[in-house]
C-alpha cells in the first residue's frame, strides 16, 4: 500500500501476534521509508525474542528515529543470558552511534552491562552500594531521599560497569566515565541551576558584577588562583590541560548583556568556571553570589571547581580523542567520588 498509516498499521498487527512466523516480515519493514514504520516493527520484535529480532531491535534504538521512541524502546529491551554473546557486538555498536544526551544511551549501558553479567567467566555478584558508600559516603544519604531515583539508578550502573567492562581486556572503558559524568552535569545544574536564575533577575546587578569585576578586576584574581590551578594534570596517566585564562569564557554571554540559557543543563566544565567567579569571596571584588555555603573556604571552593573542571576534562579526551587506560579510570573514579562528596557537603 502507498499510505504509511496503512503499512504502519498492518507492521502493528503483526507484531501484536507475537508469533514467530512473522520474523522475516517485521525484519523486511526496515527497508520501509517511514521511520514509524521502522518504529512499530521494532516493537513487534521485541515481543518475539529471538537473536536476530533482538539485533534489529537494537540497531533501531541507536538510528535516526524519534529519540523518545527510541529511548522507551531501548529500555524495554531484555538481554538474557542465551543471547547475551550474541548481542554484545551490536550493543557496542549501538553505543558507538550515540551520545550521552540521547535517551538510548543508559538504557544500552545497561544492556551492555547485562551481557557482561551473564558473560561465563563474569565475577562474582557485586554489593555496588557497599563499593559507592566506600569512596563517597553520602550516597547512603543520597538513596533515602525522594527524587534521587534516576540519580542513584545511573550511578549504580555506571559503577556496575567500572567492575566489569573495566577488568575486561581492550575493553572500551569509556561509558562509565560519560554516564558517572552525566549524573553529575544533572546534579551540579539542579543545585547551580536555580541560584544563576536568581542573579539573572536582577540583570542591572548582574551585568554590573560582570563589567567591573569580573572584567577588570580577573588578573588580579587570577594571580591568585595560579598557585591553587594545577594545569596540565594527570588523572591515572591521562594528561589534560585545564588553563586557568579561559574561565572567563564562561561569562560571554553575560559580558553582552545577555542572560544565559538554564532550560538545559550546562556542562560540568562551564559550572566550574562559574563556581569559581560566583561562589568565591576575595578582596580583589568577587563575590559568593550563589551563595555557595559558608562553610566551605575560597579555597575549598576552588578546589571543588578544580576538580570539577579536571573531571570533564578526562571524560572529553576519552570519548573524542583517546581511550581511557585502567589506571585512569581507576583514579577518575576516586576523583570523581570525592568531588560528589564535597558537592553534597555544600549542596
Amino acid at each position: 500500500d502507498q499510505a504509511p498509516s496503512v503499512r504502519g498499521a498492518a507492521v502493528w498487527a503483526l507484531g501484536k501476534l507475537a508469533d514467530p512466523a512473522t520474523e522475516p516480515a517485521l525484519l523486511s519493514a526496515f527497508r520501509d521509508d517511514d521511520p514509524a514504520v521502522h518504529e512499530r516493527a521494532a516493537t513487534g520484535l521485541l515481543r518475539l525474542g529471538t537473536p536476530a529480532a533482538l539485533a534489529q531491535a537494537v540497531a533501531f534504538v541507536a538510528g535516526d528515529g524519534d529519540p523518545t521512541a527510541r529511548g522507551a524502546l531501548a529500555a524495554a529491551i531484555t538481554i538474557t543470558q542465551p543471547h547475551a554473546a550474541a548481542l554484545a557486538p551490536m550493543i557496542d555498536i549501538a553505543l558507538g552511534k550515540v551520545d550521552a544526551d540521547d535517551p538510548a544511551f543508559e538504557p544500552l549501558l545497561r544492556m551492555k552491562l547485562a551481557t557482561a553479567l551473564h558473560a561465563p567467566d563474569a565475577a562474582p555478584a557485586l554489593d555496588v552500594d557497599a563499593e559507592i558508600t566506600a569512596t563517597f559516603p553520602s550516597f547512603a544519604q543520597l538513596t533515602r531521599l525522594s527524587g534521587f531515583d534516576q540519580l542513584i539508578r545511573s550511578l549504580r550502573t555506571a559503577e556496575s560497569l567500572f567492575h566489569t567492562t573495566g577488568q575486561t581486556k581492550d575493553a572500551d572503558l569509556s561509558p562509565p566515565i560519560t554516564l558517572w559524568m552525566k549524573v553529575l552535569e544533572n546534579y551540579v545544574h539542579a543545585w547551580l541551576g536555580p541560584r544563576m536564575a536568581g542573579l539573572q533577575r536582577e540583570p542591572a546587578v548582574l551585568f554590573d558584577y560582570v563589567d567591573r569585576v569580573i572584567g577588570a578586576s580577573w588578573p588580579g584574581f587570577q594571580r591568585w588562583l595560579e598557585p591553587k590551578w594545577r594545569d596540565p594534570i594527570e588523572v591515572g596517566g591521562a594528561r589534560v590541560e585545564i588553563p586557568l585564562r579561559a574561565i572567563p569564557n564562561a561569562v560571554r554571554e553575560l559580558q553582552e548583556h545577555r542572560r544565559k540559557r538554564l532550560d538545559s543543563p550546562l556542562s560540568v566544565t562551564e559550572w566550574a568556571r562559574l563556581i569559581v567567579l560566583f561562589a568565591v569571596d576575595h578582596p580583589s571584588g568577587f563575590k559568593n553570589l550563589m551563595k555557595v555555603s559558608t562553610k566551605s573556604t575560597a579555597e575549598r571552593t576552588v578546589s571543588l571547581a578544580h576538580r570539577l573542571h579536571t573531571l570533564a576534562a578526562v571524560r572529553n579526551l576519552v570519548t573524542h580523542r583517546a581511550s581511557a587506560g585502567a589506571a585512569t579510570l581507576t583514579a577518575f573514579r576516586k576523583t570523581y567520588y570525592t568531588a560528589f562528596e564535597d558537592l553534597v557537603a555544600l549542596a
